[in-house]
């Protein structure tokens, strides 16, 4: 009760703004493949915008995502250290992370995408889309997807530069420009991030700090009516120290991703051509070992649009080659060729169909196809919309895992849910959700023969276990998770706005791992204000219940304040505070949290 408290008195206390209300018919959901407006979706969606990211202040997206229902962030520390994401209480490597397109699950990422080092700058809005979508994406796409759409500028050109400085000796600056017209544009974007830290483990009181640097560009435009282009690039350079096996631990990694897409309209626009290619590129040094991997996607569709129904059907396909030196040495290739269509249906005004289906055919396994089936019917003068979908989802094994087992086979998983949207006296909107969704042959380490101990060294494979050279990767394990997420959007005035959510977890296995880490209960609460022109404030709060892990860790609230001052057009004023109430939490057993920061800056537009 004593966490409610805190709750309740940081709305009341402190706000910020949303300074234009969007509604659902207004905002655009990309990560379907067709673009849809959100009234029309029938699975779980949720998107931040580049104002609500300016909103919390926030300079990494990880913490931008944990302020959402239905997603646990775990950080092995503070800013740099390893970030997972768990979305719906399944596994971080069942969310796929698409960047403008670029898948950036590797194949070596045996805990999924770590997310610990993406910034949030030039960044136009981040989808999360829910439930199993592997009928749209394939494999990694089991959970759901996040996908990171950067800023495409239009306009006079113009630019800004941002500066900030904080807790643990913390300093970050941001320079963007870009603008154009639709004939061609740019947005432009490099930022440094540097922070000393504080001791990611809490057996030391060594500082494990942050030096991190990244660029990122986004240009385009039409070639001629009907044609357009855009080509995307990202590059990623990070240094950090971290407290996996001694104090002294290190880690640099390198990142590049980038995309070129084509599009040609024909007949009115009932027809578009698409196609586009990519490539991602990520060189990591970790605890004496080299790990450096490479991968080339391509991706050609063709979409149909008509009053009563759209289709696209497309092929892509993906070459991975990977190499990891040091105590162990590992390389090789892996390539997949996907078939998927996507056909969007209207047979009447209330009611809209879709239906998904994709076949993958992967160099080791084989075949594999997943399917969905979605409604969404709106009643009532479109004011109340129900909702459903079910699919099919599946994770391939990466190289890591097959350089152990060759004969591993593709995690699986299949799942529902169902949903209402339901908007009151025009100023609130209500939407509950409940899903399930059960796996089978998850992929783990396994003591095969249950006679290692475990006990003399730090992690699977190590020469000093007894009894291991049995152990490997397996298929062994299913689960099931079920719960619900409520969302209530509350706009009081043109100024205010109001964001609540809960979410209620179940998830059951053998396998250990999908049952830790994970909160049963979840509530998570924001009020946003416009005081007037200049003066903006945001509060957001978050309680999440008792939670195992290798101990039990105790129920927490965090609560984070921030506000803005524009003294002119060009010139702004920021500051936050995070963990305001200065709570000792974890997270992570015996990793350290941040306590009560302080950070402010400034941002100049010219």
């Amino acid at each position: 009760m004593k966490s409610i408290h805190w709750i309740a008195l940081a709305i009341v206390a402190t706000t910020t703004h949303t300074y234009a209300i969007e509604t659902m018919d207004e905002l655009i959901v990309q990560s379907t493949r067709i673009e849809t407006p959100l009234s029309l979706m029938s699975s779980s969606v949720e998107i931040i915008t580049e104002e609500q990211l300016k909103q919390s202040g926030v300079p990494f997206v990880s913490e931008a995502l944990e302020q959402l229902s239905g997603i646990q962030v775990t950080r092995d520390g503070g800013a740099g250290q390893s970030t997972s994401i768990y979305l719906r209480g399944a596994k971080p490597q069942h969310t796929l992370v698409l960047i403008d397109g670029v898948r950036m699950n590797g194949q070596l990422d045996l805990n999924g995408y770590d997310l610990a080092n993406l910034e949030v700058n030039n960044i136009e809005k981040i989808e999360v889309l829910k439930g199993p979508q592997s009928a749209l994406y394939g494999s990694d796409a089991m959970a759901g997807v996040i996908n990171i759409i950067t800023k495409s500028e239009r306009g006079p050109i113009k630019g800004s530069i941002t500066t900030e400085i904080g807790s643990y000796e913390s300093r970050r600056t941001v320079a963007t420009a870009g603008g154009g017209t639709d004939v061609f544009y740019f947005s432009l974007a490099a930022s440094i991030f540097d922070q000393k830290g504080f001791s990611a483990s809490k057996n030391n009181t060594d500082r494990d700090g942050l030096l991190n640097k990244t660029f990122s560009a986004n240009i385009g435009g039409k070639i001629k009516t009907g044609t357009e282009w855009k080509a995307v690039v990202r590059h990623l350079q990070a240094n950090a120290e971290y407290d996996q096996f001694s104090p002294t631990d290190a880690y640099e990694k390198e990142q590049l991703n980038s995309r070129v897409h084509f599009s040609q309209q024909a007949l009115n626009d009932q027809l578009t051509f698409n196609a586009s290619i990519s490539y991602l590129a990520l060189e990591r040094f970790q605890a004496s070992t080299q790990f450096d991997s490479e991968t080339l996607s391509s991706d050609v569709n063709i979409l149909a649009q008509h009053a009563l129904a759209n289709g696209l059907f497309g092929i892509d396909t993906s070459e991975d080659t990977y190499k990891v030196t040091g105590s162990e040495q590992i390389e090789g290739d892996l390539n997949n060729v996907g078939i998927y269509s996507i056909l969007n249906i209207h047979p009447i005004t209330p009611l809209n169909l879709t239906l998904s289906g994709r076949r993958d055919n992967h160099s080791r396994f084989g075949n594999k196809t997943t399917s969905q089936v979605a409604a969404n019917y709106q009643l009532l003068d479109n004011s109340t919309i129900l909702r459903g979908a079910y699919g099919t989802g599946f994770k391939a094994p990466n190289s890591y895992h097959l350089s152990y087992n060759n004969q591993l086979q593709p995690e699986e998983s299949w799942g529902w849910e169902v949903g209402i949207d339901q908007p009151l006296l025009d100023t609130l909107m209500l939407n509950i959700t409940y899903f399930k969704k059960e796996y089978a042959n998850f992929i783990d380490w396994r003591d095969v023969n249950q006679d290692t101990d475990y006990g003399s060294s730090a992690g699977p494979g190590d020469t000093y276990y007894l009894n291991d050279k049995d152990d490997t990767y397996a298929n062994y394990a299913d689960a099931n998770t079920k719960g619900m997420e409520v969302t209530i959007n509350i706009y009081p005035a043109d100024s205010i706005q109001v964001d609540l959510g809960y979410t209620r977890l179940n998830n059951s296995s053998s396998d250990s791992s999908f049952t830790r880490k994970r909160p049963k209960h979840k509530v998570n609460a924001s009020l946003n204000y416009q005081a007037n022109e200049k003066w903006n404030f945001s509060t957001y709060a978050a309680y999440l219940s008792r939670r195992q892990d290798t101990t039990l860790l105790k129920a927490y609230t965090i609560v984070n304040v921030s506000a803005r001052y524009a003294a002119s057009e060009k010139l702004e004023f920021f500051g936050r505070v995070e963990n305001a109430t200065d709570t000792n939490y974890e997270v992570v057993s015996n990793y350290n949290t941040p306590g009560l920061s302080f950070y402010g800056g400034m941002r100049v537009q010219f």
